[in-house]
């Protein structure tokens, strides 16, 4: 994630550009930009051999928008 909260894939051509305080992990949803590589494949793999559907025009509380979250977090003043 950038400094404009915005979501863009690390490929090796950019990863020198990466802090590892900016990576971040998805939690899927119909709102979440799945990779395309070997990993976006494998989320939506599992999720179709679970027959999970993430749909917008469903009720709210039956899916899920999905959101990110931080591989790693820093902690200050902690104690």
């Amino acid at each position: 994630m950038n400094s404009n909260n915005e979501i863009e894939v690390v490929t090796k051509a950019n990863l020198d550009n990466v802090e590892p305080l900016q990576i971040v992990l998805l939690l899927p949803g119909y709102r979440t930009r799945y990779p395309k590589n070997i990993i976006g494949d494998l989320y939506v793999k599992a999720m179709e051999q679970d027959g999970v559907k993430f749909v917008q025009d469903t009720v709210s509380e039956a899916t899920a928008k999905g959101s990110y979250r931080p591989l790693i977090v820093s902690c200050d003043d902690l104690t």
